[in-house]
């Protein structure tokens, strides 16, 4: 399929992505540093809606310079879906929501769009790259306070 199919579901990923984990900032507000973990997570996920929004308009002005990708946009539709099924559902303990952000976070169907995309053209890649090592830093992140938090199993 060609890229510009893809622009629109993945944007829609991101945004419900953000809106999830400033959900969880909200939720969580009385504990600081929970709060700030999830706010930086909505921030990273509102960003990358912006770059493909970028990513977008660099294609729409250079349609002929990106080759035909493969994505599974079935998988992007059924985990915007399951996080629809979540803003509407009761708000988790905080342990749940750490837990399914890093599910989220850790996903191959996130890697795999990412990838997808960098297939389309060499220079998108440079931006999906930097991209790339803002998820890991955040992945980190969470991680990180997962297991401070005793979340993760030892």
């Amino acid at each position: 399929m060609h890229i510009l199919k893809a622009f629109g579901p993945l944007k829609r990923l991101e945004e419900s992505l953000s809106h999830l984990y400033a959900w969880y900032s909200e939720l969580f507000a009385g504990d600081a540093e929970a709060a700030l973990v999830f706010m930086r997570l909505s921030r990273a996920e509102k960003a990358h809606a912006a770059l493909l929004d970028y990513e977008k308009h660099v294609v729409q002005k250079n349609p002929d310079l990106f080759k035909s990708m493969e994505m599974d946009m079935e998988a992007v539709d059924v985990v915007s879906s399951r996080i629809g099924v979540l803003r509407t559902s009761a708000a988790p303990a905080l342990d749940a929501a750490v837990k399914i952000s890093l599910e989220f976070e850790s996903s191959a169907s996130e890697f795999h769009y990412k990838n997808a995309i960098k297939q389309a053209n060499p220079s998108i890649s440079r931006l999906q790259d930097c991209l790339g090592k803002s998820d890991r830093n955040h992945l980190d992140e969470l991680l990180e306070f997962a297991k401070v938090r005793g979340y993760l199993a030892k």
